[in-house]
Formats: C-alpha cells, structure tokens, sequence
C-alpha cells in the first residue's frame, strides 16, 4: 500500500486521524498487519480500525469490524488480526491513542492484508 506513513498531534488535546481508500475485498475474510516503525513518545500508541461497507452505501453507514493498538515501543512491532463478516469494499482509520502531547508523532506502514473466504463442511 505504502512505505511508511507519519502521523502527528498538534497539540495534546488533538487525536488526530487519517483513512485510507476504500478497496474491494477480495475474500470473506483477511488477516491484517501494522508495522510501528518508530514513534516520539513510550506511551504513544497507533490504533488501526477496520472500516467496511456495500459500493452502494453512503460512508456513514459503514461498519466497524474490528481495531487493534500497538502497545510495543521501537521498531517492528507487528499486529495481527481477523476481521469476518466484510462487506464490497474495506479502508483503514488510523489514529493516535495513548498519552499524547503536542508534536507526538508515529511512522507506520499498513502491509498487504491476507484475504480468504470461509470454508464449509
């Protein structure tokens, strides 16, 4: 998706976000991954929610499966996570959690989810 992305606070009261583009699925399932690359502050943490939705519904009908928050300090933590019941097309939000102060900030990258589709006996 992409290299590496940075996320910062203006001030410690702001939690600030940013979404990804909607993509189709390509599965009934997928199995996701943040990568913490670095990050200003040991408290901060990044948390990543699974946005879903139909082609044909507005954006504020979208449906949250599930999020996960980094709670690892360093580089190369990796969350994984399954997320079931997706609809046509899936985004990210990711955001600031945690202790924040002005001008915290964290660099992260979204590696390529694994899709699957659910199997019956």
């Amino acid at each position: 998706m992409f290299q590496a992305q940075q996320l910062t606070a203006k001030a410690a009261t702001s939690t600030p976000s940013v979404y990804s583009p909607w993509v189709n699925r390509m599965g009934d399932n997928m199995l996701y991954s943040v990568d913490l690359v670095d990050k200003s502050g040991s408290a901060l943490q990044l948390k990543v929610t699974v946005l879903t939705k139909n082609t044909e519904d507005l954006p504020s009908a979208q449906t949250t499966l599930t999020n996960i928050t980094t709670t690892g300090s360093g580089s190369e933590v990796v969350t994984e996570e399954q997320a079931g019941g997706i609809k046509e097309q899936v985004r990210y939000k990711f955001e600031l959690a945690g202790t924040i102060a002005a001008g915290d900030w964290v660099l992260f990258r979204m590696l390529q989810p694994i899709w699957y589709d659910s199997v019956t006996a």
